[in-house]
């Protein structure tokens, strides 16, 4: 019992409005199979509208016949889906004088108890859509592209969020979403972004090059599912290092080192650069002295920032992605600024002074939701730490793992008593995010002392992390623990974080063209 909705311009005649209405009749008997006797309910909504049918933003050209009909219904096959999005098509052609291109049809999957528009999962159908998207709805590796015009909407619907009468970031945003069938068998959906457009990458997400999680596992899994993913450097480890590159099974996997460690071995960078030259990110301190050997090596220059003087001097010594990351995140950075309103900030400052700049989120995000939110503030994608951390390939012990599980968000802490223990000297205003636990409930607060006796401190931490005792052993993550309930495989939840994000901006598309 299909739950139908019409969303019209202004102008239409009750004649039209009747002609819509049997259309849709017909194509609902005709391809969902609902018997005549059945009830189901075809509702239209005819008021004005903010869309800007002359151009979607993807190259589609609308007139001012633009129909969007919403549909609630059960689970159907892709291919019922599309005939009914034809015939559809073809009556409102023959009956109304509509075009395939006029018409665009969004279909939820509800239960059978839940008639609503604003639950499930929602796919759009338009037509015209062959060579219009170009990047933006790129065909997925082992599928056929449709032979022309005409057979776009056949075996393939193209979900879009065309453009309205809004400003950035919406019209920035410009995601395209694609849900693709092949082999009877439904692909993940894409959004996509300058992030997406500027790396050839299918989502916009990328692994921090977290150490000793993103390692050459890790890093590979997240750019054979879409990502970019990102190799540890860490601290210029240069045996982990070596060992954990030569895991890396893809050639489209870049680095990320904390800055102000190279000096310690700057052969190491060179190395990353040549072995991985898809990204070389930069955390912590000053980039300068290195972006210049790194665009000259034609490699994409990542910056972390946390302030908005970070992100100039980002810019000006040559980033060509800058990541704003906030007080939220897992490990180091500064407890300045939070996620939320620092993006939006980073991401108009930069627009006004090299828009050309692409901004990542950072800090906080953990799902769908987080990646949505992200796109909302204006981000072109977003860089996932504590997430990936925990999954199945990340190199963290087990027993860790299962400590963030059991874990909220409420349990970690700012603090630099690890660092001291280790004789690490980070630069002034830096200090990691960490679970709290009995190391740190000692010594937060009398880091005096314990600079006294680090040495003998030093051996505790080193025997708890062979024994994986993490009342003494550090976890290194951030607030986002309270929304990690599973160890998922990388590739798998780099999946489930795109579909929930394309469900959350989805859920919100009619609201942009009504």
């Amino acid at each position: 019992m299909p739950l139908l909705q019409f969303h019209v311009l202004e102008g239409r005649s009750d004649q039209e409005l009747a002609a819509f209405l049997d259309a849709a009749h017909r194509a609902v008997l005709d391809t969902f199979h609902v018997p005549e006797r059945d009830r189901y309910q075809i509702v239209h909504e005819h008021k004005p509208s903010r869309v800007r049918f002359e151009d979607t933003g993807l190259g589609i050209k609308r007139s001012d016949k633009f129909v969007l009909v919403h549909i609630s219904t059960q689970r159907h096959p892709i291919e019922q889906k599309t005939a009914f999005y034809d015939k559809l098509c073809a009556e409102l052609e023959r009956s109304c004088g509509i075009k395939s291109t006029d018409v665009m049809v969004s279909i939820v999957e509800n239960t059978v108890a839940d008639w609503s528009f604003g639950l499930g999962r929602a796919q759009f159908l338009t037509g015209e859509l062959h060579g219009a998207l170009g990047d933006a709805a790129s065909t997925p590796p082992g599928s056929k592209q449709p032979a022309g015009p005409a057979s776009a909407s056949r075996g393939r619907s193209t979900c879009a969020l065309f453009n309205s009468e809004i400003n950035s970031p919406q019209q920035k945003l410009r995601a395209a979403v694609a849900q693709t069938s092949s082999n009877n068998k439904e692909t993940i959906m894409t959004i996509t972004t300058r992030l997406t457009k500027r790396f050839g990458i299918k989502h916009p997400i990328v692994l921090a090059p977290m150490t000793p999680a993103s390692g050459g596992a890790l890093a590979s899994a997240v750019a054979a599912a879409g990502g970019l993913g990102l190799l540890g450097g860490g601290y210029v480890d240069r045996v982990w290092f070596e060992a954990e590159s030569a895991k890396v099974t893809r050639s489209d996997v870049g680095a990320g080192f904390i800055t102000w460690t190279i000096p310690e071995d700057p052969g190491l960078l060179d190395i990353a650069l040549e072995r991985h030259p898809r990204a070389m990110m930069l955390s912590f301190s000053d980039p300068g002295p290195y972006a210049t050997r790194i665009k000259k090596a034609g490699v994409p220059l990542i910056c972390q920032v946390h302030t908005l003087d970070h992100a100039f001097h980002a810019v000006d010594v040559g980033a060509d992605v800058v990541v704003a990351q906030g007080t939220e995140a897992g490990g180091h950075g500064w407890a300045l600024r939070s996620t939320m309103p620092f993006v939006p900030s980073v991401v108009d400052a930069l627009a006004a002074r090299a828009p050309e700049v692409l901004v990542l989120a950072a800090g906080g995000i953990a799902d769908g939701r987080g990646l949505a939110a992200s796109l909302m503030l204006g981000a072109d994608g977003v860089l996932m730490g504590t997430r990936f951390w925990a999954t199945q390939e990340a190199l963290i012990p087990d027993a860790a793992k299962a400590r963030v599980l059991a874990a909220t968000g409420d349990e970690t802490i700012r603090t630099s008593v690890y660092d001291l223990v280790r004789g690490r000297i980070w630069p002034p205003g830096y200090t990691g995010r960490l679970m709290r636990n009995d190391f740190i409930e000692r010594w937060q607060g009398r880091e005096k002392e314990l600079a006294q006796v680090h040495g003998e401190e030093l051996r505790k931490v080193e025997e708890a992390e062979k024994s994986d005792d993490f009342e003494t052993a550090n976890v290194t993550v951030g607030e986002t623990i309270g929304l990690v309930h599973d160890i998922p495989k990388a590739g798998a939840l780099v999946d489930r974080i795109v579909a929930e994000a394309s469900d959350r901006l989805m859920k919100f598309a009619p609201a942009l063209a009504a």
